[in-house]
Parts: structure tokens; sequence; C-alpha cells
């Protein structure tokens, strides 16, 4: 077996690497590295062989006050984290590569993942803790997805009344005043798409949402995805001025829901509402997908268009034989009895 820490010319090795998740392919990564990292966030990739299995890992690199950290190449806009590969990962894959990779991630004080699923934060946890780490499992998220999707009758016959009975009248009023316009966009070249997406960002930058820091990151990895026929892009006009707009992927029979905004003045007309039903309608009767996925995020309204939820967690691991590690293992020793001293007293 071997290992290669901080590669960069990746792609070749993980060329054949294969994933369902649109969110740990090398597009992703490639573009996570191009527009997000920094100085103060480095790029770093464990490329991993055993066999006839070649697995990859996309990390970076972080130094803080002395402390050295190597995190998951993930932030607020990545629904989770996994190792990948030409083979399904197991768990014991996982120990393999951090007992491979050992005399680098030694090097390390802090080794910090997010957001994982919960089997994949354990399996992390009895990795690190084989290679001189203590780790530890904290709550990060909330996904809300729905999954076992027959067709459009069978969705929204799982849906609240109150949210079916919303969406008739909201469309039946949209209909009285006239002038709105709802669109599943379809662009035949990279500038009509161009277009598009800046209609988006108007949108956006107009909503209740904070300003979006990667405006160029979203443009890159809707192209991406449209390239390989995987976006799709809603939009509401009221009188030609776009109001409401939602980014979707579609992959390997699942449909992510990624960004949606509406316009603030527009939030009575519920234009969020009427597009995400259009976006759903399009997903199940034309891309025959069986689950959508509402990504990170326990927004109360998601219970509503999904059917379950699963916890994220954030896993963080600290090495013991250093002294940054076990100073970060001691702030969050204090601060998890802490949590616990002050939910006691809630309690009383």
């Amino acid at each position: 077996m071997n290992y290669q820490l901080f590669e960069t010319n990746y792609e070749a090795n993980c060329a054949q690497l294969a994933t369902e998740s649109l969110f740990n392919r090398l597009d992703w990564v490639r573009r996570f590295e191009q527009h997000i990292c920094d100085q103060n966030f480095s790029p770093a990739t464990l490329v991993f062989s055993q066999h006839n299995k070649e697995f990859f890992l996309p990390l970076a690199v972080s130094q803080t006050h002395g402390r050295k950290t190597l995190n998951s190449l993930t932030n607020y806009y990545s629904p989770n984290f996994k190792m990948t590969g030409n083979h399904v990962v197991s768990n014991q894959d996982h120990v393999a590569a951090m007992l491979a990779a050992k005399p680098e991630i030694e090097k390390f004080d802090v080794i910090d993942f997010f957001p994982l699923y919960q089997n994949d934060a354990m399996v992390w946890q009895q990795a690190l803790e084989q290679v001189g780490f203590s780790a530890a499992i904290y709550p990060y998220s909330v996904n809300w997805y729905h999954d076992n999707i027959k067709d459009l009758d069978h969705y929204w016959s799982l849906r609240p009344s109150i949210l079916r009975n919303t969406l008739k009248r909201k469309q039946r009023k949209l209909e009285q005043l006239g002038g709105y316009e709802v669109k599943i966009v379809a662009p035949t070249s990279l500038q009509s798409l161009k277009e598009y997406l800046a209609h988006y960002h108007h949108v956006y930058y107009d909503s209740w949402k904070i300003i979006e820091p990667f405006p160029a990151f979203i443009d890159a990895i809707a192209i991406d995805a449209w390239q390989k026929n995987e976006l799709r892009l809603g939009l509401v006009y009221h009188q030609q001025v776009p109001v409401a707009a939602q980014i979707w992927f579609v992959s390997h029979g699942t449909a992510y829901i990624f960004k949606l905004a509406y316009r603030t003045s527009y939030s009575k007309t519920s234009v969020g509402t009427v597009l995400t039903a259009a976006l759903i309608k399009q997903v199940i009767d034309v891309d025959r997908v069986t689950c959508i996925d509402f990504l990170t995020g326990d927004d109360h309204y998601k219970k509503d268009w999904m059917q379950s939820k699963r916890n994220l967690y954030r896993m963080i691991g600290c090495n013991k034989k250093s002294v940054h590690g076990n100073l970060q293992r001691a702030r969050h020793h204090f601060s998890t009895l802490r949590t616990r001293l002050h939910g006691d007293k809630s309690a009383r």
C-alpha cells in the first residue's frame, strides 16, 4: 500500500474514482480550491491505494496561533464529507488510509472533519484513535430528505394538507394578478446560462439572505453541472423581472436543492413555494428521481416538503503527542462539561 499527502497533480491518479455524490467529485474539489481556498486554508490531498483499490480524500491545511490543523475540504456549501474511491469504501478502508498516512498525520495537532453522517463520524473516530489521536464527535447540522418517491401523486399524497392548500391558493393568486412566469430554464449556450445565473444573483442579493461570499464558486459549479446536464435552474419572473430563483442538481436518481431565494418584497406572494413545486414536478416527472435532498439546515419549512431527516456531525481529533493537540483536547473537554452542567441546571 502507499499514500501521498499534499499531492498537487492528483487528477491523473484519481481520474477513475467513482462517486455518486457530485459534492465529492473532482470537479467540486477543483472549484473549491480555485475559489474558496486561500493562504490560511491550503489544499492537501490524500491519495491512498491498496491492491486494486484507490481512494481519494480532499483535505486542507490551516495554521492558527501555532496550531496546525488538517481539515476536511468543506465549509457551509458542503452537504457531506466522504472518502471516495473506485470501489465502495468500507469501514476498514478508513482505518487503513490513516495507518498508511500516519507519518504525515502525526505532524498535525488537530484533525477536523465535517459534515459527516453518523457512521462516517464513528469510523473516522476509530481510525484516528488508532494513529494516536483522541477523537470526539459533536452535533453539526441536520439533513432533510425524501426518498422512495414513486411518482408525483405519491409525493404530494405525503405532504401536509396546509402546504397543498397554500400552494393551490398562491398559484391561483399569481394567475389572477397576471404578469408572473415560472420557468425551468434550459440554456442552449454558455452565454445564455450566464445570463440566467445573473438573474439568480440579482434575486439573491435582494433577498433576506446574507451576501453571497463566493458568487464565482456558485457560477462555476453551476456551469460544471450544466455541462453534464445535471443543473436544474428555476426562476419566477414578474413583469420580466426575476423575483425568485433556485439552483438544483440532479444526479444518480437524486435531486439536490442547493440554493433558493426570493426578493423580500415578494414574500407575501409565496413565489418561492410556487417555484419549489414546479421544480419538484420537473425532477419527478421528467428526471424520474426517487429522492429529493434538502442538504444541510434544520429550517422549519423543510419538514413540510421532506419526509425524513438525519443528523450531521463534526469529528475533531486531537494529537495526544503534541502540546497544541492536548490544549485543544482540554478545551473541548471543558466545553462539553460546561454544556452538560448548563443542561442539568435548565432541567431542574
